[in-house]
């Protein structure tokens, strides 16, 4: 499996470290068999896999190895089982990318925001739309690569109006260059827990579906408690203490391959459900992933079960915020942002050994004093226990110990600890 190592390597330097790259083709592909011709056209490899009646998949390249990327494939999967392959004549693709204009298609994303039983403030993207397949647990590396590449080549749409309702109140915004939109909406008046956000495109260039999706809303004058949560190696396994390791797992891997650290749903649940808190399952997770894996991340909270809240991921090339590759100055500035949203209430900060989360936790800390109950690091690189940046922070090695912890001084019941150590054995 080296080769596919290799190639993972060589697509994260044009896709996550740039985060928009387009890895060029040397040359003009073109499929032949016993019935039909196809030629890929384009001069970019993301252009290429495009074709909604082409797939461009293992099969392709263990059937067709025309070039160094399509052997390097073909070599790593010869023995393994592939997916169908589909060949279009040449006249139909064609006549698919000259009529093409006609049939434009965008898509509408809204990251999950934070908000009040009186104002939501939310960050969303218009871009073009691709033919992305639905993620499954036995997805091949291969497929999973070409995926995560179309999540980081999103071809934005600019100055467009998007719609955006709540309950009632609606307002537009328009997509800058990249793509991207805000909002803040006041007087909306939603009822405390889960609520509806609808949005649709005022546009006739493109075709969309409207949107629809759920936001969690708590009181802004709450005083219960809830949690601010970093996502990679907190909740889920990433490796971004090693570079390559999290490379390849970001890239081979889905929402539904991801593996969440065991028993960290349950315990975030068993605190804000626990004795202290208002019941409603209202957290808040801040990463320094790029938003081009905000829908990945969104899945993989769904479909792990774990508790419904904002998501804040690093907005990169854009005027929303500032740019930052400091990753201690971009989760200060947005924790300090839910801090000031819920002026009143208290919270337990998750987070992990590697980057910066210590730090950024007891800044947090000093400047909200009294609001921040406690501090949980997930070591996950073996720290040295007596480092002074440890001082204030409880280390633990698993979710039971945190749980434990917190059953202690009373955050969670004797029922739920006993599920969260069930769970993460």
């Amino acid at each position: 499996m080296k080769n596919i190592y290799k190639i993972a390597i060589l697509a994260s330097i044009t896709a996550l470290v740039t985060a928009c790259a387009s890895s060029q083709v040397s040359t003009i592909s073109e499929i032949k068999d016993e019935n039909s011709t196809v030629s890929i056209q384009s001069a970019e490899f993301a252009d290429a896999i495009e074709f909604d009646d082409i797939l461009i998949d293992d099969e392709y390249y263990k059937k067709y190895p025309d070039n160094t990327l399509a052997n390097d494939f073909f070599t790593s999967y010869q023995n393994s089982t592939f997916d169908s392959f589909k060949a279009t004549p040449k006249e139909e693709v064609t006549a698919q990318g000259f009529f093409d204009f006609l049939n434009k298609k965008a898509i509408l994303d809204i990251y999950e925001p934070y908000a009040t039983t009186n104002s939501v403030k939310l960050v969303g993207r218009v871009y073009k739309k691709r033919s992305i397949s639905a993620e499954n647990v036995k997805d091949s590396k291969f497929k999973n690569i070409i995926r995560t590449l179309k999540y980081f080549i999103p071809d934005p749409i600019s100055d467009v109006n998007v719609n955006v309702n709540v309950n009632g109140v609606t307002k537009q915004a328009k997509t800058d260059k990249k793509g991207y939109f805000t909002l803040d909406i006041p007087n909306i008046n939603v009822k405390q827990g889960v609520n509806k956000i609808k949005a649709n495109l005022i546009t006739t260039k493109y075709k969309f579906d409207d949107l629809t999706q759920d936001f969690v809303s708590d009181k802004p004058d709450t005083d219960s408690v809830s949690i601010i949560s970093d996502v990679d190696d907190t909740v889920k396994y990433t490796g971004v203490n090693h570079k390559i390791q999290m490379i390849k797992n970001v890239l081979t891997g889905n929402s539904k391959t991801d593996k969440p650290y065991a028993g960290v749903s349950e315990l975030y649940k068993s605190v804000l459900n626990g004795p202290k808190s208002s019941g409603v399952e209202c957290m808040h997770y801040v990463s320094g992933s790029p938003s081009q894996l905000y829908r990945r991340i969104h899945d993989f909270f769904e479909y792990q079960k774990f508790p419904e809240g904002s998501i804040d991921l690093k907005i990169n090339d854009t005027k929303l915020e500032a740019k930052s590759s400091d990753t201690f100055e971009y989760k200060v500035a947005r924790i300090r942002n839910i801090m000031k949203t819920y002026p009143n209430k208290k919270f337990f900060l998750f987070g992990d050994t590697t980057q910066k989360d210590t730090e950024v936790y007891v800044e947090i800390s000093k400047e909200f004093p009294d609001r921040v109950l406690g501090i949980y690091i997930n070591n996950v690189n073996n720290v040295n226990l007596s480092d002074p940046r440890f001082k204030d922070v409880k280390i633990t090695n698993t979710a039971s110990d945190a749980a434990k912890d917190l059953f202690s001084k009373g955050y969670i019941s004797q029922e739920s600890l006993d599920k969260v150590i069930s769970k993460a054995q």
